[in-house]
């Protein structure tokens, strides 16, 4: 179980060339520590790649369509009618911009704000704490903010909850482990009683798959939060895991519907390399 080494080079670079190549080998021989980390780096990595090719263009177009897939998973799984989609509010004679979804529930409000990522490849592969903190003021710090500057403005909204009937999560396109611990702590301005939470999309898809009611998911959330600094402090998939029958995973049927939708445009049984 690699996940305790929290940060792991392996993660940037998941292939390793020993000192000593074996004897008779023409072909130059790397090792593979852990299948998982390559894996994650031909897929969830190229994103990176992507992002050091094209720059702003890539970002921005990414950040769009991470931010529209979360709101078409709460849609999915929750209706027109019970969330919302970012939209503008006035304090007074100021403008503001809500944050990016709101699942209305019963009485209660989860309000989410979306991020590509919280940390670069360089700090996840090494850790080094001053750059940790220097790409959390660019993504989590931020998105906190959004949510701490809604959260003032609540009893100004009309048909929006209270703040004490909120919970305020901000969703990335991936895994952040010690999210809720040591990454939350670097951020400043965290009012006392917010309820803030850090998760993934993958997080997410979990989260939903086991609430089947809006209400569902600010329960889940609030104790969470309310049942101690263990609980509140752990990572979202190891306090989902812990949860009755949270050791299995359903896909939302949203999911796999598209899911079988995309493959059905195929012939899987021509073997690869023969002509269709």
């Amino acid at each position: 179980e690699l996940r305790r080494f929290r940060f792991n080079p392996l993660v940037h670079s998941p292939l390793v060339r020993p000192d000593r190549q074996p004897a008779n080998v023409q072909e130059t021989v790397y090792l593979l520590p852990c299948p998982k980390f390559l894996l994650d780096r031909v897929t969830y990595g190229l994103v990176y790649d992507l992002r050091r090719s094209f720059d702003r263009a890539f970002n921005d177009a990414f950040g769009y369509v991470v931010e529209r897939y979360v709101g078409d998973l709460l849609i999915e799984s929750y209706g027109d009618d019970r969330v919302k989609g970012e939209f503008h509010y006035r304090v007074g004679k100021r403008k503001y911009l809500s944050p990016d979804w709101t699942i209305l529930a019963n009485g209660a409000a989860v309000v989410f704000e979306v991020k590509k990522t919280l940390l670069l490849p360089e700090a996840r592969s090494y850790g080094f704490l001053e750059q940790v903190r220097a790409d959390l003021q660019r993504t989590l710090q931020k998105a906190v903010k959004q949510l701490v500057d809604f959260r003032g403005h609540q009893r100004y909204i009309r048909d929006c909850p209270g703040s004490h009937d909120t919970e305020y999560v901000v969703v990335t396109w991936d895994d952040n482990w010690w999210a809720n611990s040591i990454l939350l702590d670097q951020i400043h301005g965290i009012p006392d009683g917010m309820h803030v939470h850090v998760m993934s999309i993958r997080d997410l898809e979990r989260l939903l798959s086991r609430c089947e009611d809006p209400r569902d998911i600010y329960e889940v959330l609030w104790s969470k939060y309310n049942s101690g600094e263990h609980a509140r402090t752990m990572d979202m998939s190891d306090w989902l895991a812990r949860l009755p029958g949270g050791e299995h995973f359903t896909p939302l049927t949203s999911l796999t519907r598209v899911h079988n939708e995309f493959f059905a445009q195929w012939d899987l049984t021509t073997p690869l390399g023969e002509p269709v």
